[in-house]
């Protein structure tokens, strides 16, 4: 229970140390066995979450994105949509679409959502995507509208975003609005 752990004695601790080590263990990371905590900023140079996040990633990147139409006689894929070279070959000038699914799926495995902005064209469709840092993304929802936007750092700027502007990829939520971090 977490308050037997908060005064448990340790050989050669006091109450205090055992505090800030459960201090540490809920805002800083896990201690592992070897004395090491690992957050979400620092996983990635543990070899085994690293392998794991690596091949994960790579897996979901190589599966393709396709746009599709609905039509009489049914949905058919329709790769001529403003949209689909977007997400099927270049979400951004910065990226192909296999390094922003690898991204992507990255944040999902190591903070639990992955949250790009979806820039509109003037057609009104969106033609391309750039990553948020997921550190600083956070989903809310607003208790007078019931509405869900997100607030985001830009370049240093905080920015409120609605949610039709925000591609939000979670991992295992307990309300589907928040990715729980692996």
């Amino acid at each position: 229970m977490l308050i037997d752990r908060m005064f448990e004695k340790r050989s050669g601790s006091t109450d205090i140390d055992g505090f800030n080590d459960l201090f540490v263990n809920l805002f800083g990371g896990r201690k592992t066995a070897s004395g090491e905590t690992v957050n979400e900023r620092n996983s990635l140079v543990q070899p085994d979450v690293f392998a794991c996040v690596n091949v994960l990633s790579d897996d979901i990147a190589k599966l393709p994105i396709h746009t599709f139409q609905k039509t009489e006689n049914g949905i058919k894929r329709n790769p001529d949509h403003p949209t689909a070279y977007a997400v099927y070959a270049r979400p951004n000038p910065y990226m192909t679409a296999f390094i922003w699914k690898k991204l992507m799926m990255t944040h999902v495995l190591t903070w639990g959502n992955g949250y790009s902005y979806i820039q509109f064209g003037e057609h009104g469709y969106p033609e391309a995507l750039y990553p948020l840092r997921p550190e600083t993304t956070n989903a809310y929802i607003s208790p007078i509208t019931g509405m869900l936007w997100y607030q985001t750092v830009v370049n240093g700027k905080a920015m409120e975003l609605y949610d039709h502007e925000v591609l939000h990829f979670k991992g295992l939520s307990t309300d589907g609005i928040h990715g729980k971090s692996p």
